[in-house]
């Protein structure tokens, strides 16, 4: 066993030397079992936090296999690392597209689908209805299928409405062109009026990746005023513009919806002439 460090102060060797008769003075199983000096001996927490050194011959041998992992890798055609290489690269670079946001002119033009939403709003008629009698509906006049490519541009989209409503382009009501996802049936219309709006919506299309179908909205065409140039007329003459206005018959929906006085204005004079 080693002896402990004696100190040179006096009034501590005097404190040292009254504990070590003390000491002797007591039974030996218990000087020994609470008084017995271990100097080698460490709490719990010390041994646990405690990390021998390692070796140097560990050492070397790390720092040989870092060298061995830091060597540039031979890429001539005929090291066998060449195609591990390639591998690599080709992996790297699929993760890199991936990652990077797309762009509707750096992808390919994806087909896409949506229908046309006539809607005409219920003309304005003075009646003396009652007052818990329900008012005309808006009129929606279905038009569609049709398809596009999402590379086509603003111009060329608009004039497959105007096709599609047996007009010209000049005659579509711009402000109120709206657009929306046809899933979910609660998304929310968004305005396509111009070409910015239109590459948003396009741009929109293209991020879900699937499902590239939508919906337009709109109030009907202006009245065609002057003969048009159509492109399809045919040895018959110009196309009759669509017609979504409100009729006859849509008016007399029945007693709900015209009051007598009207039903009386209807039968004795013509429609056209109150129109």
């Amino acid at each position: 066993m080693s002896q402990r460090r004696k100190s040179k102060n006096p009034e501590v060797q005097k404190v040292a030397q009254d504990i070590q008769e003390i000491v002797e003075g007591l039974d030996p199983a218990v000087a020994n079992r609470w008084f017995h000096y271990k100097p080698n001996a460490r709490s719990s927490k010390q041994q646990e936090n405690y990390s021998p050194l390692p070796s140097p011959e560990k050492i070397l041998q790390k720092r040989k296999a870092d060298t061995v992992k830091s060597e540039p890798i031979d890429l001539s055609l005929d090291s066998d690392n060449w195609n591990c290489a390639a591998a690599s690269s080709s992996h790297t670079a699929k993760k890199t597209k991936r990652s990077a946001s797309p762009d509707a002119d750096d992808l390919e033009a994806v087909e896409m689908s949506f229908c046309v939403y006539i809607e005409t709003p219920p003309p304005p008629i003075l009646s003396t209805r009652k007052a818990n009698t329900k008012p005309l509906p808006t009129k929606t006049t279905t038009l569609g299928p049709f398809e596009c490519m999402s590379s086509f541009t603003f111009p060329e989209f608009l004039d497959i409405i105007a096709t599609t409503c047996q007009t010209n382009t000049a005659n579509l009501p711009l402000p109120s062109l709206q657009w929306r996802f046809d899933r979910p049936n609660n998304s929310k219309p968004k305005p396509v009026t111009n070409t910015t709006g239109f590459k948003v919506m396009v741009k929109a299309l293209i991020d879900r990746r699937k499902d590239y179908i939508f919906s337009i909205f709109m109030v009907p065409p202006s009245f065609v005023k002057v003969e048009l140039p159509w492109k399809e007329s045919g040895d018959e003459g110009p196309k009759v513009p669509l017609n979504f206005e409100y009729g006859i018959d849509d008016l007399h929906g029945g007693g709900s919806v015209l009051s007598i006085s009207e039903q009386l204005i209807r039968t004795c004079f013509p429609f056209d002439i109150l129109l």
